[in-house]
């Protein structure tokens, strides 16, 4: 369980690269984020030998949040294995009021649309 959590958050990260949220974007707009919620969906451990795939992507967008999901499917079987779904709030650094996403985030988060 531990190593699908690893490869979920590893995921998402080259997810959030894609987008251009990276900490040099967020400091020179004086953006800030962070995960809010989480939810994991284990539907069976794969055993040894078994090839999985993953597939992440941004499922939904509101004013001050995105929504992301990681799908770990066995690539034999062709079963979902693991879902993991993430709430990202973002926020002025400053402040801490909620903010929208970026402009850039939205055009680019079309592309990685899933669900």
């Amino acid at each position: 369980l531990r190593g699908m959590f690893n490869v979920a958050t590893r995921a998402l990260w080259g997810t959030q690269l894609l987008l251009g949220m990276t900490l040099d974007t967020f400091r020179q707009d004086g953006f800030g984020m962070g995960v809010v919620a989480m939810q994991h969906t284990t539907y069976r451990l794969p055993g040894n030998g078994d090839m999985v795939v993953s597939r992440s992507g941004v499922t939904g967008i509101s004013r001050h949040s995105m929504r992301f999901r990681q799908l770990i499917r066995d690539a034999v079987r062709q079963e979902t294995v693991a879902t993991f779904d993430y709430v990202v709030a973002f926020f002025d650094q400053a402040t801490g009021a909620p903010r929208p996403p970026l402009p850039s985030l939205l055009q680019a988060s079309e592309k990685i649309r899933i669900g």
